[in-house]
């Protein structure tokens, strides 16, 4: 296991270097604790923002890692969920500043999230935006404190209330002399004063790795609310292994939870396994198994749940990548009557920096930009392109895109897409307008058509293509 020196820690403070924590363990632990993700932001969560905790994205949320080429950056992410009612399309895009960082986050018609970073690329503002009756509402404003070796010492969250700004919840950190956090406190505001609310304590070995963390909550008077801990155990080249989960009962600390891990040669996590303790004896209640290519990419993933003493299919997740090894689309399905079904699963995406985001839904989509020449696209175009819809076969929304050609003499080109049956019948036009060079989507609903095949033909001056699509209801 890699050990971390103090005495190399003073060394890089003294050449005022950013200390990066090489406790990749760690880090997996806390990388979130403040949760300026749009992803990470359920409708509940948007009206009761509260600080992560730093426990609230642990070893149990599963998800893919995803290696992001230095050329391009997440341009927008199209997912299609599942509804009781009829699928829903869900549409997440992103902007960035000059250095590469996010400048904004939007999930359309639903939250909106602005960014803003000091010299060395740490967050320091976040404005969050609710999308209510026809416009933005503020929602909570969070400012971000770093000491100088760019460790995260202070934030302090403001929730929106009419046209001002109130208290809402502040977390402080402190390290110790190596830069290991050793105490996170979080407080929440009463309508008068701080009070005390949440505090995690991280205790580290002689080599500075972290083996157990210690969680209280605040009872109103001192630290004696609901506490537990988490001990941690690795191998020899500092995978986690162990993951055990004590509670305080009657000031004794009784079993809780386990999580168990297994790897590979290359160290990719092969298998997760999650057990509670019931009754004196562990007790299992969920697995995970994961696949990877030979770019270490993750390409599926597969829950069993154990039932009936014995394990039965969940859950699966299926990826694909990129020629630049990005993520480029999954889909999630479920285990129903014998068969796997589409379903709405959990999609985890992890850059090289311990940065993640997750995406809720059954298929996703996700397109990128280049960092070069992100605002000269139809550069890159060099014809007119219509593409498969996507989902194919859908129900009862799909997405068409296209691009239109450059090379037009006016700069703009008359454009139609239409959709037929399979009779050549039209059933309705969903473009009719002069367009400039460029790439663009259309949403298309067949909830007031029958389940068959249709078609949809994208027509602009000497071009005409037409491309099949199937509705299933």
């Amino acid at each position: 296991m890699i050990s971390r020196s103090c005495f190399l820690s003073i060394i890089y403070f003294i050449f005022s270097s950013i200390i990066v924590s090489q406790n990749k363990q760690f880090d997996e632990l806390i990388k979130n604790d403040l949760d300026r993700g749009i992803q990470s932001l359920d409708k509940e969560e948007v009206y009761n923002f509260d600080i992560n905790k730093i426990v609230k994205n642990t070893s149990t949320t599963e998800g893919s890692p995803f290696n992001t080429n230095d050329n391009s950056q997440i341009d927008s992410v199209i997912i299609i969920k599942i509804s009781s009612y009829e699928d829903e399309i869900i549409k997440y895009f992103y902007t960035y500043d000059s250095s590469g960082n996010v400048a904004t986050e939007t999930k359309e018609n639903y939250l909106e999230i602005s960014n803003s970073y000091d010299s060395n690329g740490n967050l320091i503002n976040y404005i969050s935006k609710r999308w209510e009756n026809g416009q933005w509402i503020n929602a909570h404003h969070a400012t971000i404190f770093y000491d100088s070796l760019g460790n995260k010492t202070f934030v302090l969250v403001l929730q929106g209330k009419d046209s001002s700004w109130v208290n809402n919840a502040q977390a402080t950190y402190f390290y110790n002399s190596c830069g290991d956090l050793i105490i996170y406190l979080e407080e929440s505001w009463n309508g008068s004063k701080w009070v005390n609310s949440f505090r995690r304590t991280n205790t580290y070995d002689s080599n500075y790795v972290l083996i157990s963390s210690l969680f209280q909550n605040w009872s109103g008077s001192d630290w004696t609310g609901h506490s537990w801990r988490r001990s941690y155990t690795y191998d020899l080249n500092g995978n986690m292994v162990l993951d055990l989960s004590e509670h305080l009962n009657n000031n004794k600390w009784e079993n809780t939870a386990q999580f168990i891990y297994t790897y590979d040669k290359k160290d990719n996590k092969l298998t997760y396994l999650y057990k509670t303790w019931s009754e004196g004896e562990w007790v299992s209640v969920f697995r995970y198994f994961f696949t990877y290519d030979n770019n270490k990419n993750r390409i599926l993933t597969k829950e069993e749940n154990w039932e009936e003493n014995k394990w039965v299919n969940a859950l699966k997740i299926t990826q694909t990548y990129n020629a630049n090894g990005e993520l480029d689309s999954a889909k999630t399905e479920m285990w129903w009557d014998s068969s796997w079904v589409p379903g709405n699963g959990t999609v985890w995406m992890y850059d090289n920096d311990g940065n993640s985001r997750h995406y809720f839904g059954s298929k996703f989509k996700i397109y990128y930009a280049s960092l070069t020449d992100v605002k000269n696209e139809e550069l890159h175009i060099k014809d007119y392109s219509l593409s498969q819809n996507y989902p194919n076969p859908f129900n009862p929304s799909t997405i068409i895109t296209y691009s239109i050609s450059p090379n037009v003499q006016s700069g703009l080109s008359n454009v139609s897409l239409k959709i037929y049956d399979v009779l050549g019948r039209e059933i309705v036009t969903l473009v009719n307008k002069e367009q400039s060079a460029g790439n663009y989507e259309v949403q298309f609903n067949g909830s007031s058509l029958t389940s068959g095949i249709y078609f949809y033909k994208l027509q602009s001056g000497n071009f005409a293509e037409s491309k099949k699509m199937l509705l299933i209801k």
